[in-house]
């Protein structure tokens, strides 16, 4: 097994230690480690991020070890490809790193910040961790930003404000652009739990593949091993054929000090104990668009430009990669529902970082868990089914919702009789959009609008066994709303009895519309249950709360006595008003920067205030 454990280390790390710019310059860097904390070599071949730079070490060590910078970008519209980039987000970009963390051993890490033109730092003034939860404490020093944390967790920092002082990327009446020369560089800590059984070199079983070699098709390995430094599967310009085709019984390997380019995809009938694991990235920066393919994809063809898809899976894993910039959905794991643990998939510790319309996240299928994962996506997050959504990061950029109800009454009803289906422990921590201001821009739900699926029994799907607890919406400055729910199109069933516990929401919606609900005369909303459901510090008790219409009767409010709130907001950017009854609910901030107003029932903020947060250097 290769493993990351160098005598040397500790020497280097003291030197490092004393010049904190020292680090800047050392590339390649060693692996190394430390009891409970190892870090990955960087990527041979591949530039770093010139945004920003890593440092980690266990709290108390005096020697630091540097995560390599990762970095994707949306590209602009001037770039020549194509259409699905947002405008919106053009040049942003996102730094990322991974390494690896044991359980109950605090880590600290260090994120300086960048001039790209120069590499010289630039002293950060502002930093929060999102999740919040996820850490234990963080501090600016020096210009730089410290984060302490106990347990492996996907996390984002906020860098001077970029978005938690700015609902971008709605554009300000100005007319003054967040894109080009004005781009948001965001920044992410990946720390995955340890891999206990990374593949041997020296085992007969493991192929290896070089840089710039194509892996084999086929053969009597077990394991495809991508070496260090970057690979290429397909000779661009990316077309039809060129994703390369993963086998039964085959494990993919991509190490944290190798990047991909290309996409990986199943072709038979029956995947049968496929696992693609590591800390690698497997990115599609590099193939087109299916609609601006030669000729456009269409049809069940757009999905062949997706990073990972997996039909028909059985006893198979996708775990600690990263995804980046794909075209379409980036990770389908499709396994038909069977009651032997020993079929069941599993999806864990994936980050999906996606720049473009149809870059959706990851949807799992009736036998799968989709679980740890980090999901920043310009489209929507996941489709919701499978047999748990459990301990997610949700960040959505542009078009779609974080949570997506579409699939939920497609199911067939006869898998979901003796369970319930729990989304829950999801964290949200930014919920924007780049479209005018539309009523069904939420982060949690959709238009139902698929036809309801019939069992055996002759029994259909209304939903019943899906269940939401435990999530946190904690973006400060949200331009979607928490719920919206509605019935549409061709559903001519109702939709009865789904559970939303312990929700929580920093804040309403700056456009100032109201959490819905709405059914129509061949498909009503009945029998909802809201408990404990609180927004911008003030819980729903009654439809009062909400907006809904005709057809949404039997709704039944829980816990929704004001003695159980929990969750106030205390985030200092302004009072939040939603109907004139709201504005003496949440005590406003001593440093009142945004202020916020109401005009047509909607909410918006005060450019003028936006005039007294700087962005600083970029």
């Amino acid at each position: 097994m290769r493993e990351y454990f160098y005598a040397s280390l500790f020497a280097l790390s003291m030197l490092l230690a004393l010049s904190p710019d020292a680090v800047l310059a050392q590339d390649p860097a060693p692996a190394g480690s430390a009891p409970g904390l190892s870090v990955y070599p960087h990527v041979p071949g591949l530039a770093q991020s010139p945004h920003y730079r890593f440092r980690v070490r266990k709290v108390g060590d005096p020697g630091w070890l540097s995560p390599f910078a990762f970095v994707t970008r949306c590209a602009t519209r001037d770039e020549g490809k194509g259409a699905y980039y947002s405008g919106a987000i053009g040049g942003w970009t996102h730094t990322y790193c991974n390494f690896e963390m044991a359980n109950n051993v605090p880590v600290e890490v260090e994120i300086t910040r960048l001039n790209p033109a120069t590499a010289e730092p630039v002293d950060i003034r502002t930093a929060v961790p999102h999740p919040r939860r996820k850490v234990r404490s963080w501090r600016i020093e020096n210009g730089r930003v410290y984060v302490i944390f106990e347990n492996p967790a996907l996390f984002a920092v906020d860098i001077d404000g970029q978005l938690d002082d700015m609902p971008l990327p709605r554009n300000p009446p100005d007319g003054k652009s967040f894109t080009g020369q004005n781009a948001i560089h965001t920044v992410s800590v990946f720390a995955n739990p340890f891999i206990p059984d990374k593949p041997d070199l020296n085992d007969p079983t493991v192929r290896a593949v070089e840089p710039g070699e194509r892996p084999p098709a086929d053969g009597d390995w077990k394991t495809l091993y991508f070496k260090p430094g970057v690979h290429r599967l397909f000779t661009e310009p990316w077309k039809v054929g060129d994703q390369y085709c993963i086998l039964n019984g085959k494990n993919y390997y991509i190490p944290g000090d190798a990047l991909v380019h290309g996409n990986f995809s199943f072709r038979s009938d029956t995947a049968n104990t496929i696992r693609v694991f590591g800390h690698g990235t497997l990115t599609q920066e590099r193939i087109t668009h299916a609609l601006h393919q030669t000729p456009p994809l269409a049809g069940a063809q757009r999905g062949l430009t997706s990073a990972l898809k997996i039909g028909n899976a059985v006893g198979s894993r996708v775990e600690g990669v990263t995804l980046t910039d794909s075209p379409d959905h980036t990770l389908w794991m499709n396994g038909p529902f069977n009651p032997d643990p020993a079929t069941f998939n599993y999806v864990r510790w994936v980050k999906a970082i996606t720049w473009r319309a149809n870059g959706d996240g990851i949807t799992v299928g009736d036998n799968d868990f989709l679980e740890d994962c980090f999901i920043r996506t310009q489209d929507d997050g996941t489709y919701l089914k499978g047999r748990g959504v459990r301990r997610m990061v949700y960040w959505t950029d542009c078009n779609g919702k974080a949570l997506k109800i579409n699939m939920i009454t497609r199911m067939n009803p006869d898998y979901y009789a003796d369970q319930k289906l729990y989304v829950e422990d999801i964290d949200i921590i930014y919920g924007r959009s780049s479209w005018p201001p539309e009523t069904f821009h939420v982060v949690l739900g959709g238009n139902d609008d698929f036809p309801v699926k019939k069992g055996q029994d002759g029994n259909f799907n209304h939903g019943s066994y899906i269940v939401f607890r435990n999530i946190n919406y904690e973006d400060l400055l949200p331009l979607r709303k928490l719920i919206g729910y509605r019935t549409a199109g061709g559903r001519k069933k109702d939709l009865i009895g789904i559970r939303f516990e312990n929700i929580r929401a920093v804040a309403p919606s700056l456009y100032g519309f109201e959490n819905d609900f709405r059914g129509k005369e061949d498909a009503w909303l009945r029998d909802f249950v809201l408990d404990n459901v609180v927004v911008g510090g003030r819980q729903i008790r009654s439809t009062k709360d909400l907006e809904i219409n005709e057809f949404v009767k039997d709704m039944v409010f829980a816990n929704a006595d004001p003695a159980t709130t929990t969750f106030l907001n205390r985030t200092g950017y302004g009072k939040w008003y939603m109907r004139e009854d709201w504005s003496g609910s949440v005590e406003p901030a001593d440093h009142d920067l945004v202020q916020h107003r109401v005009h047509s029932r909607k909410m918006d903020i005060s450019y003028e205030a936006w005039g007294q947060i700087s962005l600083g250097s970029s």
